[in-house]
């Protein structure tokens, strides 16, 4: 510490508890650890930092304040629950500017279905004509004025291996090919079922 000060570097040591389930306190242990030993095996003239280290440092350390920032959030909890981790590449999923609009809702439960909208002032009533709650799960898996639609979408998701009951699954896949896949039919259903009708999607296959 001393050898730095007089080079003119100050240092600030801070303490980071570990298995207290702060999201991201366990990676940056385990990053400083890595660090650590690197820098104890270079010789002196490799052991320095470069802007490279800088910004990779502060690019995990941003990601690290942003994911606990989310964990510990009050709000957007319906989008927490289908994507708990942050910073993954934004997914070019959406078969068109409409679609991809009633799919942002749906997965962040700020849509227009009856139970947000009364949240709001928007409808006297939080639920759906069939009688339950309008939320977004209610309205892809279980209400029944669509299913016909539902069955169309589940035979299509279970030919990509993906469970058809699960929301995680539909909305928020892993893998890059599987949520393109998983979009463009979940689009489908909400353009047969009709319930978005303002932004009804135009058939392109029968355009000249």
């Amino acid at each position: 510490m001393g050898t730095l000060l007089r080079h003119g570097i100050l240092t600030t040591l801070s303490w980071i508890p570990g298995h207290a389930n702060i999201a991201g306190n366990e990676i940056a242990d385990q990053l400083a650890k890595d660090a650590a030993k690197e820098a104890s095996s270079l010789n002196d003239q490799y052991n320095v930092i470069t802007m490279s280290d800088v910004r990779c440092a502060v690019k995990m350390s941003t990601k690290l304040k942003w994911q606990s920032r989310w964990t510990i959030s009050e709000t957007g909890r319906q989008l927490f629950n289908l994507i708990p981790i942050v910073g993954k590449d934004a997914q070019l999923d959406k078969p068109n500017n409409q679609i991809g609009r009633i799919l942002s809702e749906i997965r962040t439960g700020y849509s227009r279905l009856n139970k947000y909208r009364n949240q709001i002032g928007q409808s006297l009533t939080p639920y759906c004509e069939c009688g339950e709650e309008e939320t977004s799960e209610h309205f892809l898996l279980y209400c029944p004025r669509y299913q016909q639609e539902r069955e169309d979408m589940r035979r299509q998701m279970e030919l990509l291996n993906i469970d058809p009951t699960n929301i995680q699954s539909i909305l928020a896949p892993q893998k890059r090919e599987t949520y393109e896949a998983t979009s463009q039919i979940v689009g489908e259903y909400i353009t047969k079922s009709g319930r978005f009708q303002e932004l009804a999607i135009p058939d392109s296959r029968s355009c000249a």
